[in-house]
């Protein structure tokens, strides 16, 4: 059942993905579902988004009802790539396809000690040090704040944690203003950290991520409406979001769930594209378990892994970015649970081709995160990613000339081909422990979890913090100075 306005894009090579959830035709269900529900229901909406359709759409009260060819529009005109840079100017995620990158997520309002591994509320130093580890692992593509700092005013949080990234990694930054007005100094600060307001257009490093629908059916309060507009205005990339939890504000059947969510990030799409056709604007679909035992929304099920996994079909059905959800956990310490939870949404996110697949870091299902979780999921990303790439075939990888050359009985480690492919075909892990028994006895006879501390604790170390030019620190002296006199702090 094609949808008429719609190409699949659900078979592209682009998009292809070692996983589904739905098929296509289970994606055009959801798809035209997704339609009626915006048609004939509608979203409860807040003043500002009810003004801004009310020449495009239906607006009964605060209830307002889209046409389907207004987001069959919306569709069309979002962009099916968007190019992410590191402040290097080098083009390091293309966001799009069933492109995959990992980062961690924001606001965990408590964290670990690293020295003392007291559980204390986050600080900003502890968003620094995230982000210096992250910067140091090779497996983590961007970064987010990781935590909700109670050291600097609660409205300024995403200003003053923007900094401590800026000023440990050069990688790209996803953010989470509180409203409009520390948008505008955040992005000032990243402009100002580009060199230019014209460098961060040309080469941009940092993605607005602007909140989220209030599931079931309605949008936030109006602050994050002019976030949107903002950010079209400035051609930031902005994720707009659907967090459904399952049986409490979403169904607990899941593809009633999925398709809910859809309509939602339908909805919010619609917003920017029909205010500035082309703006550069992507979908998430966010998925939390609501366990019943405990009362408790839950991040590390499988029926997580499923519905994202489903979001990722629709959205690759449609050509849109997308982002996703990977290692976050429900476990409360680095432990086996944890191992577990990371294991399987780290590997389940990266079959789904899920794009920017952040929350890596999550532990007790967002409320802290420890170091040693990053350390732990760089390695699980670099197994995911290996089982991901798949088995390499063409002509010279199913020639039968070295099997024809050893014969029979003969050995293939001294064999021009295993020095050729060994490095590419088979991944080394640097913290899982391939040797025997006898040699880890005879070394230094540590655990995993101290191999991961150890490998942490010298990353802190050692890792070299971004310096910048004298004048650019003033700048963003004089932005954080005046944003502070604003709140009155």
């Amino acid at each position: 059942m094609a949808i008429e306005g719609l190409t699949s894009h659900y078979n592209d090579k682009a998009n292809w993905t070692a996983f589904h959830a739905l098929s296509e035709e289970q994606c055009e269900i959801v798809i035209e579902n997704a339609l009626k529900i915006i048609e004939e229901i509608g979203l409860k909406s807040n003043p500002a988004i009810c003004e801004h359709f009310k020449n495009i759409g239906t607006v009964e009260g605060d209830i307002v009802k889209l046409p389907r060819q207004v987001i069959i529009d919306s569709i069309n005109s979002a962009p099916s790539h968007i190019d992410i840079y590191d402040r290097k100017g080098n083009k390091v995620i293309d966001l799009g396809g069933s492109n995959s990158y990992y980062g961690m997520g924001p606001t965990n309002p408590f964290f670990y000690d690293f020295e003392t591994g007291e559980r204390r509320r986050a600080v900003l130093a502890d968003c620094a040090a995230a982000a210096k580890v992250a910067d140091a692992l090779p497996e983590f593509d961007f970064l987010m704040s990781l935590s909700d700092i109670a050291d600097k005013p609660s409205e300024l949080n995403d200003l003053w944690t923007v900094r401590a990234m800026l000023e440990n990694s050069t990688k790209p930054i996803v953010g989470l203003p509180l409203n409009k007005t520390t948008l505008e100094e955040v992005a000032e600060l990243v402009a100002a950290a580009h060199g230019g307001w014209d460098k961060f257009y040309e080469k941009p490093s940092w993605v607005l991520l602007n909140g989220e629908t209030s599931t079931p059916l309605c949008t936030e309060e109006v602050e994050n409406t002019a976030k949107i507009f903002f950010a079209a205005d400035k051609n930031i990339p902005q994720c707009n979001i659907s967090y459904i939890q399952l049986g409490s504000v979403a169904p607990v059947v899941l593809a009633s769930a999925i398709e809910l969510a859809i309509a939602e990030n339908l909805f919010l799409l619609a917003i920017s594209q029909t205010y500035k056709p082309g703006a550069p604007a992507f979908c998430s679909l966010i998925s939390g378990t609501f366990d019943m035992r405990t009362t408790r929304t839950c991040y590390g099920t499988p029926e997580h892994c499923l519905c994202e996994a489903a979001g990722a079909d629709v959205f690759h059905y449609l050509d849109l970015p997308t982002l996703g959800t990977g290692g976050a956990v429900s476990s409360k310490f680095v432990d086996e649970q944890l191992a577990i939870e990371q294991s399987m949404t780290i590997l389940m996110s990266g079959l789904d081709g899920g794009n920017l697949i952040h929350n890596v870091g999550f532990m007790e299902d967002g409320l802290v995160s420890h170091l040693d979780s990053l350390t732990m999921a760089n390695e699980i990303i670099g197994y995911s990613r290996r089982i991901r790439r798949g088995i390499q075939f063409d002509e010279e990888t199913t020639s039968i000339e070295t099997i024809a050359e050893i014969g029979h009985g003969g050995e293939y480690m001294t064999a021009d081909q295993t020095f050729d492919y060994f490095e590419d075909e088979v991944w080394y892990p640097e913290l899982i422990d391939r040797g025997s028994y006898s040699k880890w006895l005879a070394g230094d006879q540590r655990t995993f979890n101290e191999r991961l501390h150890a490998k942490t604790a010298k990353i802190l170390a050692e890792h070299p913090s971004v310096e910048f030019p004298p004048e650019v620190v003033a700048e963003m002296d004089r932005i954080c100075d005046a944003a502070m006199q604003r709140v009155g702090a």
